[in-house]
C-alpha cells in the first residue's frame, strides 16, 4: 500500500467513526523547511515536538 492510499483510508476511517484527528503531515507541509521538523525523516525533532505542542494547544483551546 502506498502512502497516499494509506492516508486516504485513514481519512475515511476518522470521518466514518467521527474521530478527532490532526494531520500533522498536512500542517507541516506548509512549514518553510519541513526537514527541520524530523530527526530521521519519520520521527519529530525537538523543533517538530515543539510544533506538535503548539498545534495541540491551539486545538485544545479552540474546543
Amino acid at each position: 500500500m502506498d502512502e497516499e492510499h494509506g492516508r486516504n483510508r485513514l481519512q475515511q476511517l476518522v470521518e466514518t467513526e467521527k474521530i478527532d484527528y490532526l494531520d500533522f503531515l498536512q500542517i507541516w507541509s506548509e512549514f518553510p523547511q519541513p526537514e527541520f521538523l524530523y530527526r530521521d525523516g519519520i520521527h519529530p525533532s525537538p523543533q517538530g515536538n515543539t510544533k506538535i505542542i503548539e498545534q495541540l494547544s491551539l486545538e485544545i483551546n479552540n474546543q
